[in-house]
């Protein structure tokens, strides 16, 4: 079964936003606590995201997600860099006024550019 149902009626789904809760995180959910932070969540429209659970007193869960903080400030035009699914770009590329980015795939090195790699570009520092 996808659902644990209690007998007063409290209803909890162990699949949320298309991702099977593990046990430790449904126990949690259950004493009506919040979770750690869960990754690997997908959308209606499929995309990936990562958020807090928070139980309902209903058996609903809802969402809660973390204040973005960014990496450091874009080399070309000095707006906010944040992280996201494919890597770590200038918050200015969704009003087309920047497309800088720093890929997590390096395809040139072939290897993988992790958060501290990527800060450590963005205020200076030369990439391993």
């Amino acid at each position: 079964l996808n659902q644990l149902e209690c007998e007063c009626g409290y209803k909890l789904s162990k699949i949320v936003a298309r991702k099977r809760l593990e046990e430790g995180t449904i126990q949690t959910l259950l004493k009506g606590q919040k979770t750690p932070l869960i990754t690997g969540l997908k959308g209606k429209n499929g995309r990936a995201f990562s958020a807090v659970l928070v139980p309902g007193e209903d058996g609903s869960v809802t969402f809660e997600f973390p204040a973005k903080e960014p990496l450091g400030k874009c080399p070309k035009c000095g707006r906010p860099v944040y992280e996201n699914a494919k890597g770590y770009g200038c918050s200015g590329y969704r009003e087309g006024a920047c497309k800088f980015a720093i890929w997590k795939y390096d395809r040139a090195k072939k290897k993988r550019i992790s958060r501290a790699e990527a800060q450590k570009m963005l205020n200076g520092g030369a990439g391993e």
